[in-house]
């Protein structure tokens, strides 16, 4: 499960930045971020703190962005290292991650809806061949700050729990 979490932590914190000018949700949001907040590996586990530092930087052309950073819960250490490009108007899709690529097999899609971005996230874990599910929530609230919220379908029941929250300040 840690594996469907570190997948899942890398695709939403690739989905920040400034992907394109005339995309409204992306103002504001490209730089350097700290996150922190909780997750949990399991839908029967318990919380356990994270911390994030990631950098944002768009593409010439304003339609990609690349994400660099780390993620740490626990002993865990999760690299962040990827791109996501927005396809044109609340459309995004996201690259592989070159980090996390032996990982899994997967798919990425999103839509945006205000100051919201919905990302849907499906695979495959390579070595469990477990499917990971998930959706993925980033909340911009104001100026420096923005949140990012996880669900995930838990693979023994089918039930859909609440992965955890990260806050992000920065900018």
């Amino acid at each position: 499960m840690i594996r469907a979490i570190a997948t899942s932590l890398a695709f939403i914190l690739l989905s920040i930045g400034s992907a394109h000018a005339a995309d409204p949700f992306f103002d504001g949001l490209a730089g350097s971020w700290q996150g922190k907040g909780f997750v949990r590996m399991a839908a029967n586990s318990p919380e356990e703190a994270i911390r994030c530092k990631i950098s944002t930087f768009a593409h010439p052309g304003g339609n990609e962005l690349t994400v660099g950073g780390t993620c740490v819960v626990g002993s865990f250490m999760l690299p962040v290292d990827g791109s996501i490009v927005a396809k044109g108007g609340s459309n995004y899709t996201s690259t592989m991650f070159r980090t996390l690529a032996q990982l899994t097999t997967s798919s990425f899609s999103g839509q945006r809806k205000g100051s919201r971005l919905y990302l849907r996230f499906k695979g495959r874990d390579n070595t469990t061949k477990q499917v990971i599910s998930s959706t993925l929530t980033i909340r911009k609230h104001s100026k420096g700050r923005f949140d990012i919220a996880i669900q995930s379908t838990d693979p023994q029941t089918g039930g859909q729990f609440s992965v955890g929250v990260i806050d992000f300040r920065g900018g």
